[in-house]
């Protein structure tokens, strides 16, 4: 199975020519302990892996030695993937997008992409398509919690009513009161799988925080107690809220790494916290500030 790296391709350790003289080395040896070698070509390049190699088993000399027919292909390019691929369709199917698939799996954005449309090939992931993963990628889909209008993306809410969708990010982010107005009065934003965490008390009785980053956190890790998000930001020196956000909502199981220890951090909301403790507990915490 000759893929696009040696054989006279793409260099890699080796030169051009010696990667010739390996193959050639091959063929020789081969030869002489009666071993009938049969290269497919493997270098799919562009076009699809699958299909390519296909081909070319179909029209190689294994053709003529074996019945293809009752060769499940399908089955087999499945399984050759099965753990990354499978993988990659589960975590689609549960409403990641592929950045977060990347993340999850360690794999380059062009690869989950493959494993993707082959899942949908196969029935795997039947919700996969670029335009979703498009709306995906823009971010979670999000409530105008004053006019209760929903939208699969902050650009969609931000092109509806006339506002930067940078705005609305740092809303749903607890970075911002508010952003955009709507009949003289401003909106205020959420993510739409944060909103409806709420019960429905909390939805009735809901007003903006003089600051919504002005929520507490624990670190699951230490019992750190941060009096805001912002505050936990700063002592992990994270870039943004948004990691420790969806850890806390359960999207995540980690965000960020210890300061010092760099082991992987877990969060929950301090409201959440206290619900499996009693009062006595809960004067062990450690509180930090920024």
């Amino acid at each position: 199975m000759d893929g696009g790296l040696g054989h006279g391709n793409r260099e890699l350790r080796v030169s051009k020519e010696d990667s010739i003289f390996i193959d050639n080395e091959k063929d020789r040896l081969a030869m002489e302990n009666n071993i009938k070698i049969i290269r497919i070509d493997c270098d799919y390049r562009k076009v699809s892996r699958y299909d390519f190699i296909k081909a070319n088993i179909y029209s190689s000399e294994l053709s003529n030695i074996m019945d293809m027919s009752i060769i499940d292909f399908n089955k087999a390019n499945i399984e050759a993937q099965s753990s990354l691929l499978v993988t990659a369709c589960k975590l689609w199917e549960s409403g990641y997008n592929a950045n977060q698939i990347c993340e999850a799996i360690h794999v380059v954005g062009s690869t989950v992409t493959n494993y993707l449309k082959t899942g949908k090939k196969y029935g795997l992931c039947d919700s996969y398509s670029k335009e979703e993963s498009t709306y995906r990628s823009h971010g979670r889909n999000i409530i105008c919690i004053d006019t209760q209008k929903e939208f699969r993306s902050i650009v969609d809410g931000a092109n509806y009513y006339g506002v930067q969708p940078g705005d609305i990010s740092k809303c749903c982010r607890g970075e911002s009161i508010g952003c955009g107005n709507y009949n003289g009065k401003k909106l205020h934003w959420m993510y739409l799988d944060e909103y409806n965490e709420l019960s429905d008390n909390e939805k009735l009785n809901w007003k903006p925080r003089n600051n919504n980053s002005f929520v507490k956190v624990v670190c699951l890790n230490n019992n750190y107690l941060f009096e805001k998000i912002s505050d936990a930001k700063n002592w992990c020196k994270a870039k943004t809220i948004s990691g420790i956000i969806s850890c806390c909502t359960g999207k995540y199981k980690t965000s960020e790494k210890h300061p010092v220890t760099n082991e992987s951090l877990r969060w929950m909301y301090y409201r959440d916290y206290i619900k499996q403790f009693d009062e006595s507990t809960l004067l062990s915490f450690d509180r930090l500030s920024a």
